[in-house]
């Protein structure tokens, strides 16, 4: 478990949130939207997508996204 995804899931699962896995901005899963996975589950993706980063589902966390694309924008 080298990627993003793979390294900070138990952070994120300790703080509520229930990442999956993304190559670019495209989830590598189609099953993340409808249920929160289980740790079992996230574990099996980051073997599964070693190199992924992480997404959330924003609108099921109840979470707003600030996205700053360069230091113009920040």
């Amino acid at each position: 478990m080298t990627g993003p995804y793979g390294r900070w899931i138990p952070d994120y699962r300790d703080g509520g949130l229930h990442p999956f896995p993304v190559d670019g901005k495209r989830p590598c899963v189609t099953s993340w939207a409808g249920r929160r996975p289980s740790a079992a589950t996230t574990e099996k993706w980051a073997r599964a997508f070693p190199t992924a980063n992480l997404g959330l589902p924003t609108k099921r966390e109840r979470l707003a996204v600030l996205d700053a694309d360069d230091a113009e924008a920040v």
